[in-house]
This record gives C-alpha cells, structure tokens and sequence, in this order.
C-alpha cells in the first residue's frame, strides 16, 4: 500500500565482506537463468499494517494461459478462512495461506529488510529471525533506528534503483515493515515455511516470496503521470483512473480480468485491490525474466531487492 512521493536520500552500503557476497548475487543469477521448472500461480499481495488490516490487505491471484495473464481471484484478506479484520487473526490466516501453498511465487508489498547500516547481523536470515527480539513493537522500532539514523529516513539500493515512494522507516510506512517482517517473514523464515528471493536459495517445495511495490510498477509501465488521475478514492474521477490502469494492463501488458473481478477491483475504493493485481502482475514480471537481478550489488542480500 505504497502510495508516490519524492525520493529520499540514498542508503549505505552493508560493512559486511562484499567478496563473499558478491560471489553469493552472481550464484544466484546463474543458477536462475539455468531454470527449467518455473512456478505454475502467481499471488500478489497488496499489505497493510492497520489495525483492520483483513479490510485492506488484498490478495490477487493468476496463472499464465497461453499468452496472457489471468486474474483468477481477488479478495480481501478478511475472508481467508479463519481471518476477520482484525490485524493478529488476519495476519495468523495469512500466514498459514501462504505456509500451505506450493508451486507458486508471491509477491508482497512491504519492505523486505532495512538500510544495511541498521542491519546488525551478518546475514538477511538471522536478522529476520531475530526481529521481534530487537523490536517488541513497531514504536520501539522506528524509534530506535531513528536515533541510529539520526533523525534520517535512509532507503535501501533498492529503493533507489526501484523508485519506492517510501524509506522503509517512514512514518507512513513503518507500520507496514514492521507486521510483515515480524508477523509474516520471521515466523515462515524460521519455521521453514517458505523462501525468500534472493537473499535464500530456492527451495522447490516451498512458496518463494518476493518483494514487490505497485507504485514502482505504475513507474516501470508509465502509469503514474498525467493524464492518469489517482487511482485512489471515491469520486468517478478516481474509478475512472483504476479502469483505464487496468484497461491499460489488459491492452499493453496481456493481464486478463473477468468482468465479475474487474467489477469488483474498479468498486474497491482504497485501491487496495487493483495494487494487489499490480502486485500479482509484478510478480509475473519476475517470473518471466527468471528473478534476474537489476545489478550485481551485495546490498541485495542484506536489505531484500524489490521486483519492480
């Protein structure tokens, strides 16, 4: 639910061996573009850290027919089974969602890590492991990485190579960072849930998780200047916006919506729904160039890296 503002300032380098890490971004390069077995479903997951997030947090989901990319559902997270709207129980159904998928990548709109400079530990693993141990809340986390930053917002590499709206310590973000690195990420990480692109190899049988930013995609599609209006809100004009992104979409970038879903889409009126099919189209981006990186930068497997 990251929504266009200017760039804040650029983000440090991890201190960590760049040798080592270095080595680890090209292995993980090489090792994609020899895929032969690629994912079957697209998710795309547009997140919130609200207290009524079930209402907010949407889910898209699609698979590739032919040659086009079709939505097959969309929803709000409030009606996964055992969820309601309420952050802790939605974000327990989410989890255990996306624990019992197989065969499929999702892609998720939160920030997957922090500047290298806040990141204590030697790997991505560990310190999300080790989250909630170093924040019980999201207040004590902002906080404290405030006071590190010097009162600075600094954005990771790819944040700066992806156009994000957000550092991920923003204050209207840090909420967003904080529930889906310490109530979604950590749990699947440590309990061997998932894996986590590219900062954990691939594991077949697992859902691969990878992070995604509809805003940046708006950008990487020449959606988000005039004249397309914003998407987001509740007069025609906003309706207007989120039918022409997804008319767009259809024309341009062969994503398919059944008229029942786009009916749905075009009457949510957050744009919570449309980010999650930007989200799911995001994801089948990554997945049509094999999860090929931008660069070979260490700061990847420290900070997380958005497929834009």
């Amino acid at each position: 639910m990251r929504t266009p503002t200017c760039l804040a300032q650029g983000c440090l380098k991890h201190s960590l061996s760049e040798q080592n890490l270095w080595g680890d971004v090209a292995a993980f390069a090489g090792a994609n573009r020899n895929m032969t077995r690629m994912p079957l479903q697209v998710y795309g997951i547009d997140f919130s850290g609200a207290r009524d997030a079930g209402n907010k947090i949407w889910i898209a989901t699609g698979t590739m027919q032919a040659n086009e990319f079709c939505i097959e559902n969309c929803f709000p997270a409030a009606e996964l089974p055992g969820a309601v709207a309420a952050r802790d129980q939605c974000l327990t159904a989410l989890r255990r969602f996306i624990g019992d998928l197989r065969n499929c990548v999702v892609g998720l709109d939160f920030p997957f890590g922090l500047p290298g400079k806040l990141v204590p530990d030697d790997t991505w693993t560990s310190f999300v492991s080790g989250f909630k141990d170093h924040y019980p809340s999201p207040e004590e986390f902002r906080s404290s990485c405030i006071v590190k930053t010097h009162g600075k917002e600094p954005r990771r590499q790819t944040d700066e190579g992806s156009r994000t709206p957000f550092s991920p310590l923003n204050l209207r973000i840090y909420r967003q960072t904080y529930f889906g690195i310490g109530e979604l990420l950590s749990p699947l990480v440590k309990g061997g849930g998932a894996c986590v692109l590219p900062m954990q190899k691939r594991v077949e049988t697992l859902p691969w998780l990878i992070e995604v930013c509809p805003a940046s995609t708006l950008k990487q599609c020449g959606l988000h200047r005039p004249p397309y209006a914003p998407y987001k809100g509740t007069t025609e004009e906003n309706r207007s916006a989120r039918e022409c992104i997804l008319d767009v979409l259809e024309r341009e970038h062969t994503v398919q919506t059944p008229p029942r879903l786009k009916a749905r889409v075009l009457d949510n009126q957050g744009g919570d729904a449309l980010d999650a099919v930007l989200a799911a189209y995001a994801t089948l981006r990554a997945v049509r160039t094999r999860f090929t990186l931008s660069e070979n930068c260490a700061d990847y497997l420290v900070e997380g890296y958005l497929f834009a």
